[in-house]
């Protein structure tokens, strides 16, 4: 059950619903700009992720290269 309450509004001969809900501090905040602070927050996770799994994938690389010259050392040593 999502707690939210509207408030009704009258500007010149239009009526605007304003549809609230309780935002992260206790006030209440327009549900719209909730929502977009909310993705906000998502894309920046979402870009961290993507930086730290460029970092992974490097060191993953780096990893595989050694891997190799030790292969290839090897075997020449085996190879003697």
């Amino acid at each position: 059950m999502k707690r939210y309450k509207e408030i009704r509004r009258e500007y010149g001969n239009t009526l605007v619903l304003l549809r609230l809900e309780p935002g992260p501090e206790g006030e209440w905040v327009k549900y719209e700009d909730h929502v977009k602070e909310y993705n906000n927050i998502v894309l920046k996770k979402t870009d961290e992720i993507i930086e730290k799994q460029k970092i992974i994938d490097k060191m993953r690389k780096e990893i595989l290269d050694k891997q190799n010259e030790l292969r290839i050392l090897l075997t020449k040593k085996m190879g003697k």
